[in-house]
């Protein structure tokens, strides 16, 4: 685990899990193959740019979603709060809205981003995070 991630204080199973979300990812993506990139580049990232990834925005918010469900909030307030924390709003949609409209909105215009991966990555990380 690099510096950044200790001084952000990142554990080691987030960080695998981002990981591994970006090697799925990786895997897909037509461009990544066009320059001679597989999976493998998952492995290689630097912590720092890993934390600036699509990936990580989902990590983090089904994280954040997790510690407000255990302190006990309600999904229509945890969708609010992911959404004013990261500078929108929730429309009144859910949590799983909220974090795809996030990361659509701050990872959209980097390149390849489907839809159905944002989808896989919120269902994966529910389910390391146990939301």
């Amino acid at each position: 685990m690099g510096f950044f991630t200790r001084l952000m204080g990142v554990s080691a199973e987030k960080e695998q899990l981002m990981r591994r979300l970006l090697k799925a990812r990786v895997a897909r993506d037509p461009s990544a193959r066009a320059m001679g990139q597989g999976p493998e580049f998952a492995d290689s990232v630097n912590s720092l740019v890993l934390m600036g990834l699509p990936e990580a925005t989902i990590v983090t918010c089904v994280e954040s979603w997790a510690q407000l469900k255990g302190q006990g909030l309600s999904e229509p307030a945890i969708a609010q709060k992911i959404a004013a924390f990261r500078g929108g709003s929730s429309f009144g949609g859910g949590v799983v809205d909220v974090i795809r409209a996030r990361v659509l909105g701050e990872h959209g215009h980097s390149g390849f981003l489907p839809a159905d991966h944002v989808d896989w990555c919120i269902k994966e990380a529910r389910a390391a995070y146990g939301v």
